[in-house]
């Protein structure tokens, strides 16, 4: 009887152990006073309404979570945060549920981010210190700095957003080899008091940029193209884009800065080898394709002018069969002439005899043929022809 019981009961025992493992979660509340972590362990962390990260708190994200926004939900940030994922297991902030009805707001607060994921939502840092590095922002609305907020992003791939970056106020921006692409504007400038803007990837973007500021340089980029007429296109308000940056520019500058083992000597060896082997690639395909070239033909011989007449063909003499017939008396035959035993006719004669006519056939009319120009080539047969395949044509 014991048996059969245990039997019944630890079945369900199990299956409730496995729901609990498998829809763990942790429910923020409403207010994070003092210093909060979020581990893995109580990952995933989800946000319903509002949550606030108060003046003198500090909020530290591990690598590896993930913050679910429910509904429409915020998170905001007075006091301090610091989200410390890895490339390995970035931290993640999931606004898809409702979208552009949810937001991350640092209200004047100083925040450090390193590999993360906002998925959706709003970004918004006003009157703060962000530190953002090696993060993705898509399907969202983009990073919006305002007002007085001093923010340096580094690294970073924003795409698929309704724009990239958009600085509004007395901004003190550095962006650095930041990817923005895809967006509906890659750079928005409504405000700034400064902006550090080097060796950015913008392009594919609806408007690369729009600046309703003076004219702004935005040089040492690279814009998907090198032709600053492209660019221009695609660019409201006044920019300078000079110097123009390839990508290979842009992915150098980054590996002799940002890896120490790469001297500015290893990196100039490359940008020579690169160099090197493109000015030989462009000298071999020069030579293949003057290879290729078919023969120019030699000049062609003008044809006669229409005004000058054409010589005509004396007419055939008649057979001796036609003679009799008509009761003509032959020609007489030509002189010949001898040289040594061998008699030549003095009348060119035919490279191949003319097929002998019938009695019955008609006289043949006299046709006036004009001469023709020499061919303008030589036809050569063609070597390595395939095998012959034999009729195809059924």
């Amino acid at each position: 009887m014991r048996r059969a019981i245990l039997i019944n009961i630890l079945p369900a025992l199990f299956l409730v152990s496995l729901s609990t493992l498998s829809f763990a979660s942790t429910n923020v509340p409403s207010t994070l006073s003092g210093d909060t972590q979020w581990t893995r362990d109580g990952s995933p962390y989800v946000v319903q309404g509002k949550a606030l990260v108060p003046k003198g708190a500090t909020l530290r994200i591990d690598p590896g979570v993930k913050v679910v926004f429910q509904g429409p939900a915020a998170l905001e940030v007075d006091g301090d945060l610091e989200v410390q994922g890895s490339a390995a297991a970035p931290a993640v902030f999931d606004m898809t549920q409702a979208g552009l009805h949810s937001e991350i707001f640092l209200n004047g607060a100083e925040a450090h981010i390193v590999n993360s994921k906002f998925s959706s939502g709003v970004f918004l840092a006003r009157d703060c210190q962000l530190t953002m590095e090696g993060s993705e922002v898509t399907r969202g609305s983009g990073v919006y700095l305002q007002g007085d907020t001093t923010a340096r992003l580094k690294s970073n791939k924003i795409y698929g957003n309704a724009a990239g970056v958009v600085l509004d106020g007395t901004v003190k921006a550095s962006l650095q080899f930041n990817t923005l692409v895809e967006n509906g504007f890659g750079l928005y400038l409504k405000g700034f008091s400064s902006l550090s803007f080097k060796y950015n990837s913008v392009h594919d973007n609806q408007k690369e940029v729009v600046n309703n500021t003076p004219i702004l340089s935005l040089g040492g980029n690279y814009w998907g193209t090198t032709d600053a007429s492209v660019v221009q296109a695609k660019i409201q308000g006044k920019v300078d884009l000079t110097p123009l940056k390839s990508l290979n520019d842009v992915l150098r500058y980054y590996v002799r800065t940002q890896l120490p083992v790469i001297t500015k000597e290893m990196s100039l060896a490359l940008a020579a080898k690169e160099k090197r082997e493109a000015k030989e690639e462009a000298l071999a395909l020069k030579k293949m394709k003057g290879r290729q070239a078919p023969a120019q033909p030699p000049a062609e011989v003008p044809a006669p002018e229409a005004s000058a007449p054409a010589a005509e063909a004396p007419a055939p003499a008649p057979s001796a069969e036609q003679a009799a017939s008509t009761g003509s008396e032959l020609p007489p035959p030509p002189e010949e002439t001898t040289t040594g035993t061998t008699a030549q006719a003095s009348a060119p004669e035919a490279a191949a005899p003319a097929p002998a006519e019938t009695a019955a056939a008609p006289l043949a009319r006299t046709i006036t043929v004009k001469s023709l120009p020499p061919a303008p080539h030589r036809l050569k047969p063609l070597a390595h022809l395939p095998p012959d395949q034999g009729d195809v044509s059924t």
